[in-house]
């Protein structure tokens, strides 16, 4: 982090110091912390106040940690006779507001990701593809994309990076726009439009109207990435000021598992022209013609994301053939097709997150994923769907049908439509194993007396649903067999 002046930290929170008797002229701050566990003498603390925590509580904590100054939006009952105290209304707001003043002292190109699936994903292999090609880059740590995530992430930039990589998530309409505003990308890319967060979204178009939102934060000189052939998107490019780059499709075959790819020149629309033919080639270095890869992860959704990434490194000068050969050895993320195995079975882990989108496009993987015994799918509730989630766990149940999985665990009250669902298509016939739990827990246990070795299992579903306590328990129970 660049060193800001305590004055910055004032003015740019537009906060009041309570201890007028505290020197602070020169007073410098090296570093930022929101908790009291990892914070080092000179911090400054930010008390963050949520719905089910307050940071004000810790305090006296940070204080004795020898904390360098506090933000509060509450007043303490005392005042250090050291440490300035800086009032403001919102203290995650004006953990924001720093953020946004020390945007402006950042030299690094900054990337900005969004999307309804595969943003972690997309900015990992980004991060790898610019790593090894020799440049320092910063990136969120693990999904560091709300008010609180983005500014942490921006005070990790310092004068030696060249890049930092920003992953953007939502789940109100208005976030978006903030934290863009916040980031101010050069470079912004939406990896897709799906049914997610529809509870606080409301619908898809809403979904992408908020999507959209990361493009206004672009300047003439911007680039945004953008999917091909997405309608939704459409309304919102208009009039552009902007380059906008499409993702081009690719075609892929499963090869010693993982992925050969191959794709056409990388088309740029003009500058600015949306849903008109007129495209041209972007800049020459092994531009021309055909590519070629490999990439050595499970799930053919990830095929798009590697384009994402291929088409952003592309737009920052990388050559596209040692961006190609770097994917060779990218390694996803945990809990993203993450395989794993236990008493000879196989567990393939994909429950980092679900929405319909990326439910259907793990349970379609079903089909060319090669098992020596049983395929069982454990499918877990798809929340945030508001009162869309009845329709798409009814209808995912046609997708797992035609999957044709030996076996099927849905845990969560959600799925209970899905359940009942696939039990109508197939009653009693035994062409499929069903059961329903309430809890990850129950499901977990389930399973591990009913695998075999040989078997395959695959997990999907949303995070509160918790599906790596189902893995565990599973896992637990072959090891004691």
């Amino acid at each position: 982090m660049r060193v800001l002046r305590l004055s910055d930290i004032i003015s740019s929170t537009r906060g009041k110091l309570l201890n007028r008797n505290v020197r602070t002229n020169g007073f410098l701050i090296k570093h930022i912390s929101t908790d009291t566990r990892s914070l080092k003498k000179g911090d400054l603390f930010v008390a963050l106040k949520g719905a089910n925590f307050d940071g004000h509580k810790f305090i006296p904590q940070a204080q004795k940690r020898e904390a360098s100054s506090v933000i509060v939006s509450v007043k303490p009952a005392q005042l250090s006779a050291k440490a300035p105290i800086i009032k403001v209304s919102d203290t995650t707001r004006a953990l924001g507001d720093i953020a946004r003043f020390y945007r402006r002292l950042v030299g690094a190109k900054i990337i900005a990701i969004t999307g309804s699936n595969g943003k972690t994903t997309t900015k990992e292999m980004i991060y790898h593809i610019l790593s090894k090609c020799g440049y320092k880059t910063v990136r969120s740590p693990k999904s560091f994309n709300n008010a609180v995530g983005v500014p942490l992430t921006m005070f990790s930039i310092d004068s030696s990076h060249k890049y930092a990589i920003f992953e953007v998530g939502t789940n109100h309409p208005g976030e978006i726009a903030y934290l863009a505003g916040i980031i101010r990308p050069d470079i912004a890319v939406i990896t897709n439009i799906g049914a997610s967060h529809l509870d606080g979204l409301g619908s898809l178009k809403a979904v992408a109207r908020e999507k959209a939102s990361l493009l206004k934060s672009l300047g003439k000189n911007g680039i945004a990435i953008i999917p091909s052939h997405n309608k939704l998107l459409a309304p919102y490019l208009k009039k552009a000021p902007y380059k906008i780059v499409t993702i081009p499709p690719a075609k892929a075959k499963a090869s010693s598992g993982g992925f050969r790819f191959k794709f056409g020149p990388i088309l740029r629309m003009g500058h600015p022209i949306i849903g008109s033919p007129r495209t041209s080639r972007c800049p020459s270095g092994g531009e021309r013609g055909k590519h070629q890869g490999y990439l050595p992860v499970m799930g053919a959704c990830n095929i798009s994301n590697a384009m994402a990434a291929l088409v952003t490194v592309r737009a920052l000068g990388i050559n596209i053939k040692k961006a190609i050969n770097a994917l060779k050895s990218f390694h996803l993320p945990p809990m993203r097709m993450e395989k794993e195995s236990a008493g000879g079975v196989t567990f393939i882990n994909d429950a980092y997150n679900s929405n319909p989108q990326s439910a259907s496009a793990i349970i379609n993987e079903i089909k060319s994923i090669k098992a020596k015994g049983r395929k069982i799918l454990v499918f877990g509730s798809m929340n945030e769907l508001g009162s869309y989630s009845k329709k798409y766990h009814a209808g995912i149940a046609d997708e797992i049908i035609s999957a044709r999985p030996d076996a099927v665990l849905a845990v969560g009250e959600e799925t209970r439509i899905t359940a009942q669902r696939v039990y109508e298509k197939f009653p009693r016939t035994g062409k499929i194993v069903l059961s329903y739990f309430s809890s990850a827990a129950q499901a977990g246990d389930y399973l591990g007396s009913y695998l075999k070795k040989g078997d395959m299992v695959i997990l999907k579903g949303s995070r509160a649903v918790g599906l790596e306590e189902t893995l565990k328990r599973a896992k637990r129970a072959l090891i004691r067999k």
